[in-house]
């Protein structure tokens, strides 16, 4: 049917297709956003049973605009080989591993080899647990007004890929984390970790 296509931004006129329209593609960019519909179809398009047509997926934005919208992730996309990032935007509940990730996430060791890009923005969080084990290839970290979070892993530091962490309205126990992860890599004699917070380069 779209044997060549790549690139897919949902709209509302695609309504719901599943499985049978994906097969017939090779995405590698798939992007739902800016009206709470497209999140709607998140369920539908990423899913178990559609993600066997979706092993050439590079990147994920996920946006939704609703603040009372859940998106749900299969397990199983956190081993795609060819995932690298993954955008998630206004995310009050984040449901990984079928279990529902509420005020607090805690990644699994092994679940997230590749992924290289992480992006988490105004999800209310309030714990994360995440360790330089859980994310081994990671190079950005970027967390925008996580206002409930505290602090981020020392540990996160120690991942020898990562080149950036960027706060951005991010305050109190996350930005002093921050603050003491670079001073830590600096005092290792890593001088290419780079700490964005506000705008500024530390």
């Amino acid at each position: 049917m779209y044997p060549d296509l790549m690139r897919l931004r949902w709209v509302k006129a695609f309504g719901r297709p599943g499985g049978e329209f994906l097969q017939h593609t090779r995405l590698r960019y798939i992007s739902f956003g800016n009206r709470y519909y497209d999140i709607c179809y998140v369920k539908d398009t990423i899913s178990s049973s559609t993600l066997p047509f979706l092993w050439n997926l590079q990147t994920l934005y996920i946006k939704s605009d609703n603040d009372d919208s859940e998106i749900v992730l299969p397990s199983e996309i956190w081993m795609m080989p060819q995932l690298r990032h993954i955008n998630i935007t206004w995310a009050i509940y984040l449901t990984l591993w079928m279990l529902k990730m509420g005020t607090e996430w805690n990644p699994i060791a092994g679940e997230f080899l590749r992924l290289k890009f992480l992006l988490i923005k105004s999800c209310k969080l309030v714990r994360w647990t995440a360790e330089d084990v859980h994310f081994p290839s990671l190079e950005v970290l970027i967390m925008e007004t996580m206002r409930n979070v505290g602090e981020i892993h020392s540990s996160i530091g120690d991942i020898a890929t990562l080149k950036l962490i960027e706060l951005r309205y991010c305050f109190g126990d996350i930005e002093n984390s921050a603050k003491q992860i670079l001073e830590e890599q600096r005092s290792n004699g890593n001088e290419s970790l780079q700490v964005v917070i506000g705008g500024i380069s530390l």
